[in-house]
């Protein structure tokens, strides 16, 4: 039987460890967010650093499409050695892993999913509908931000959906959850700005703006209550 919404948030854990929690993936920060930190520690930042100037000691464009996949081929094989490591460390058959993990259900077999989806969508066709003399709100730092702060919302919003139905099924993923409510709070934050911005704009969308933006804040609620 699955867990109710009661039990399921009696068994949260206290303030202190949902934040230790938070922070122990506070790394990941640069994986979602469109100005990332470029600090040299960053895990992202610092090994986007280190591959330019990888590149340009051997004399490569670092910003060419060879570069970009010769890195994904690095990160890929680091990843395989990796997974390869922690299969043999937990004795784990990859041939038995088969049927033994709980999969969740596609993102639009969601309902919440479908009704961001359809706001994301919305302000997408506000983008492509826009023409040259009414596309000026695109360059500025709220059309960037709601460009990429949509779809982000979009795909956390079912990662936050999937941790749902994993704990429903009796599994545990209370850091990922934590730290996933975390970043949906920050992008409806920022989603809220930017619409904001742009619905008081001299702009011929600020009135799709302003209903946008009242559009996600009623959907705000049921987003942070995942």
């Amino acid at each position: 039987m699955s867990k109710t919404k009661t039990q399921l948030k009696q068994n949260k854990q206290p303030r202190s460890a949902v934040k230790k929690e938070t922070d122990a993936l506070a790394w990941q920060d640069c994986t979602w967010k469109r100005v990332p930190c470029g600090r040299d520690e960053c895990p992202i930042c610092g090994r986007i650093r280190r591959e330019r100037e990888d590149h340009i000691a051997r004399g490569e464009d670092p910003d060419s499409i060879e570069a970009a996949i010769a890195d994904v081929d690095n990160y890929f094989q680091e990843t395989f050695l990796s997974l390869s490591s922690d299969i043999k460390r937990q004795k784990i058959s990859p041939g038995r892993t088969k049927g033994s993990v709980n999969t969740p259900p596609p993102p639009l077999e969601f309902i919440l999913y479908n009704k961001v989806l359809g706001w994301r969508d919305g302000i997408y066709k506000i983008a492509d509908e826009s023409d040259d003399t009414s596309s000026t709100w695109l360059f500025t730092e709220a059309g960037e931000d709601l460009l990429w702060y949509a779809n982000t919302l979009l795909a956390k919003i079912y990662r936050q959906l999937a941790n749902r139905w994993r704990m429903e099924k009796g599994e545990n993923p209370d850091e990922e959850y934590a730290y996933t409510g975390r970043v949906l709070a920050e992008c409806l934050r920022i989603l809220k700005g930017s619409l904001g911005e742009l619905s008081a704009m001299n702009i011929t969308q600020k009135k799709e703006f302003g209903i946008a933006r009242l559009f996600l804040t009623a959907l705000e609620r049921e987003i942070i209550s995942i």
